[in-house]
Formats: C-alpha cells, structure tokens, sequence
C-alpha cells in the first residue's frame, strides 16, 4: 500500500530497474539485450553495431558534401570519438562503400604540454597503418614558422606565447582555435579539401554552454554544423555528432578499439580550473540523472543560423564573420569597461587585448594595432586579454592583415566606378 508523506502526498514506490540482460532486442526480437540504447531501447550486439554504422554513413550521406574520388584528411587526436570515427571509414573503405579517399593528420601538441609524444605517435601510426591510410604527423608549432625561421625558432615562439596565457580558460579557448588553422594549413598543403573531426554530440554540448559564456555566440551555428564553412576552400566535417559518449565507448568495447591516453591542458587540474571543465562537469552530471540532456542542449544549438548580412571581415584568430554590429557592440561593451574600471580604480585602466591591439604597448604603428582589434570578435578579445605577449607578429595574423588590407585597397580603387545604391 501506498503510505502517506509528511506534505499530504502519497509515496508511489518506485519500480526496480529492468535488467537488460533479460529482455529481447528489439530491433531483431531474436536475441538477447546487450545494451540500452538512449533510454530504453534494448538491443543486441549485432544490431547495436549495426545501428551505429548506420547513423554514421546516414549523417555523411544526408549532407551531400562530400564529392566523388574527393581526398579528405582525418583529424585523429587517439581519443574514443576520433578512433571510432576511424574505424568507421576504415570498415566502410574496405567494402568500398565510401567515395572519397581519405587519410590521416595527427597534431602534436607536446611543445605546449611538456611530456614526450613519441609513445603516442608510435601507436597512432600503428592504427593508421592497419586501416591502410597515411599518417601526417605535424607539430603545432608548424603554425608560427614565418619565412626565415628556423624550426627551433618557432617551437620558441609557440612556447612563449602559451607562457604568456594567464587563465586555463584562456589557453584552452586559443588551442582550439590553433588547431583548427593548422587543420586548415594542412589541408590546403597537401591537396585535402576536406577534414573530418570526431566531435561528439557530448563535445559539442560542452563546447555550446561555454562559449556563450565566453561571448562566442555568433559562433555557435559553425560549431554545430555538420559542415563548418568558416575557412576559405576547406571544410571540416563533424560525422561524429550525432553520438553521445556512450554510444562510443559501448562501439569501441564491441570492437575491441582501445583508446590512447593523452594529455591536456586540463590534464589533473580541478573542476574550477577552467570554464570548459566547470561546463563538462556540470553537463557530465546532468546527462547521468537525465539521458536526454547532452541531445536536448546540441538540439537546440544546432537550430541556431547564420545572420544573412553579409560579412568581409573574418576574425583573425577564429575565423568567424565579424559584421559591423558585432564591432560596434565589442566598442560599446569595452566603452562600458572602461568606465567601470575607472570608476572602481582611480589608476587608469589596462585596456590592451593581448599587447597587440592597443597602440601604446606594442611598437607597430597604431593603423596595424586598430586593424588587428577591428578584425577579432568579442569572444576573441576576452581571451586575448589574458595574453600578454604580442600577436601582430605570428604569422596567420599577419596574413590576415595583409588579405584586410589589399581588399581595401582594391574597394577604394574601384569606388568611384560603382553605382550609387537607390533605395527610394
């Protein structure tokens, strides 16, 4: 019988949990469960691998992106989503049920962590090797090598600017950011048009919430996209987010597909460390009282679209459209900081994003300085105050300047050939 609480209300005792081991699957109804899928979807072993094949080929094939005999190049971290991911195009390559030609790049990032990676690169290129593809093996420092510089030179560059990062937040936001320039430099150096990630649905949650929190916001709809357009000629593909970490970790069980450890920036730092940790942990524990969650969070992100004005002007750093409204909201927002800080602090206030867009502490010329902070969103500038190196001088900076600059030049030639626009 049911008896009655202290508020009045009567206590339905709750159900013991089904086994799953005891019911039938129930897409085959001939075997017995294994897993359970999403809530209470029991399924057996066969038809849970085939279920994934599925959703992975379906998600490939529903976008139409990728062209016939196209060359697209894998980005495999060692993690479970990009080893599954891997593993993937490998079965459906040797049933000759894919038409691009894909391979692999794997970015090292030991220069900045501090640990050896040649354990990780051995047993990456042990995986690339059996699935039959080649491995491209590229440091990020790759990135900061300028004409003249020698690879020391640029491993040195690379380590200081990481050095000069004050906040977690900050070094990890930039990272990301970095890789995905490298992904992009690779690519178009080698003949790719195309690179895959194996972002998870649970990643790219993770990645919604804090970058709203970090004024990202118009970024939101590249991140959840399946095909992200923000880069000149090269696209990167998401075929993973559709699974959660679950789903993953369950295929690489089945499969027999062990994950290669790695560190990270985050590597046993505490759940405060960063803005990404405290959003990971908090979906984390959320998507454990309540399945639906991660799905909920990317289902509602990936609503999200682009503004249709058109935008000339890309972030430096991020690459995303960077539209006049956007620049006239950063001039508001930091008028508004300003203000504060000299109303809280009678000293004058350190207004410098990163050393490089503030004319009075760095040694270029003030032009190239309020270029540079009229080519970075808000999200970029928040995190490049807390680097306290100089930008201006690396190398896709200074690309982006140039390709800003020559479009001006060429908009003011032809300026005076242009009809005037009549709206009456």
């Amino acid at each position: 019988m049911c008896s009655i609480g202290d508020d009045g209300l009567e206590e339905v005792p709750s159900k013991p949990p089904r086994d799953a081991t005891q019911r039938m699957c129930m897409k085959c109804s001939s075997s017995l469960a294994v897993v359970v899928v999403r809530l209470n979807d029991p399924l057996c072993k066969d038809c849970f691998l085939a279920y994934c094949t599925h959703k992975f080929r379906s998600t490939i094939g529903k976008a139409r992106v990728i062209r016939h005999n196209e060359r697209v190049l894998l980005a495999v971290s060692g993690g479970p989503a990009s080893l599954a991911m891997l593993h993937f195009i490998s079965e459906a390559t040797s049933a000759r049920r894919l038409r691009f030609h894909p391979d692999v790049v794997f970015i090292n990032n030991g220069a900045i962590i501090g640990v050896s990676t040649q354990d990780i690169v051995r047993k990456i290129h042990e995986v690339t090797m059996k699935a039959g593809f080649a491995l491209h093996v590229v440091g990020l420092e790759t990135l900061f090598r300028a004409d003249k510089m020698s690879p020391e030179e640029s491993l040195q560059a690379l380590q200081t600017l990481f050095d000069s990062v004050t906040s977690l937040t900050a070094k990890e936001d930039l990272l990301r950011s970095l890789h995905q320039q490298l992904l992009v430099k690779v690519a178009m150096d080698e003949g790719y048009s195309r690179v895959m990630v194996g972002d998870s649905a649970n990643n790219i949650a993770v990645h919604i919430l804090s970058d709203i929190s970090q004024g990202r916001g118009g970024a939101l709809p590249f991140i959840t996209a399946f095909n992200d357009s923000r880069h000149d000629g090269i696209s990167i593909l998401r075929p993973m987010r559709e699974f959660i970490a679950k789903e993953i970790c369950l295929y690489n069980h089945f499969m027999g597909i062990d994950a290669i450890s790695t560190n990270s920036l985050a590597t046993k730092a505490g759940i405060n460390a960063s803005i990404n940790k405290l959003t990971e942990e908090f979906i984390s524990g959320l998507q454990a009282q309540f399945p639906f969650t991660v799905s909920t969070v990317f289902r509602t992100g990936d609503k999200l679209s682009l503004s249709e004005e058109k935008c000339d002007i890309h972030c430096a750093i991020c690459k995303v459209p960077v539209s006049s409204a956007d620049r006239n909201l950063c001039k508001r927002l930091e008028h508004l900081a300003i203000n504060h800080s000299h109303r809280s602090d009678s000293s004058p206030p350190s207004n410098n994003i990163g050393s490089a867009c503030s004319s009075d502490d760095t040694g270029g010329s003030p032009h190239q300085s309020t270029s540079l902070k009229d080519m970075l969103c808000y999200g970029c500038q928040l995190t490049l105050k807390d680097v306290k190196q100089d930008i201006t001088g690396l190398p896709f900076v200074q690309d982006c300047i140039q390709r800003i600059s020559n479009r001006e030049v060429i908009n003011s030639s032809i300026q005076e050939f242009l009809l005037p626009d009549d709206k009456s």
